[in-house]
């Protein structure tokens, strides 16, 4: 699933700022080198003191489904900017993806849904084209796309909220697509944050 960073992020800063927040609530001195505030944040972290986190936010983009996004966005303390279905005119056979679900739980032969799956969409693609093409709004066709048409996020939250988020989020009782999204995500910000997101 796509998903990454806008911009990447320099653990340096992000470390060093926590660090900062942490050192006002327990009005002790920084360390001197980038291993001991890293050290510091991580004992933050594994004692639950995560209101430091929320002074670092972190923005992605991220292709999902529309269905995912609704998932998504419910989530309060983060922002989000969306593309319109409203007002992005998708003008062809090939302007619009839409994400086939994993059927691996169904009784029936997976080939049979998957072609079912797929005729929705490729229909409703052609009813919302045919709709455009005779001079119905994009807002108005819209109507007619299903939830697995694909959409793309650009979505900031501090880094408690992401944290909140993940476990939330990639739990057994999670959907499917955005346990593996949140999985992804997770990857990113261990790589990048192993004392923030390392547990």
């Amino acid at each position: 699933m796509p998903v990454r960073l806008y911009e990447p992020i320099d653990r340096e800063t992000v470390i060093r700022k926590i660090e900062a927040a942490g050192r006002v609530c327990y009005r002790s001195e920084p360390s001197p080198d980038l291993e001991g505030a890293a050290a510091f944040v991580k004992r933050l972290v594994d004692k639950g003191h995560e209101s430091v986190l929320e002074h670092v936010s972190v923005t992605m983009i991220i292709d999902c489904s529309r269905a995912c996004s609704h998932q998504l966005v419910r989530h309060r303390l983060a922002s989000f900017s969306q593309e319109s279905q409203r007002y992005t005119k998708y003008a062809d056979e090939d302007s619009l993806d839409f994400r086939m679900p994993e059927l691996t739980n169904m009784d029936d032969p997976h080939h049979y849904w998957r072609c079912q799956f797929n005729s929705v969409y490729v229909r409703a693609h052609r009813v919302y084209l045919e709709a455009v093409n005779r001079g119905i709004k994009p807002q108005m066709a819209r109507l007619v796309l299903p939830n697995a048409a694909m959409t793309k996020l650009f979505t900031t939250m501090n880094l408690r909220q992401w944290r909140h988020v993940i476990a939330l989020r990639t739990s057994e009782a999670a959907d499917d697509e955005i346990r593996e999204l949140c999985l992804e995500i997770r990857a990113i910000f261990r790589r990048s944050l192993p004392e923030v997101f390392g547990d």
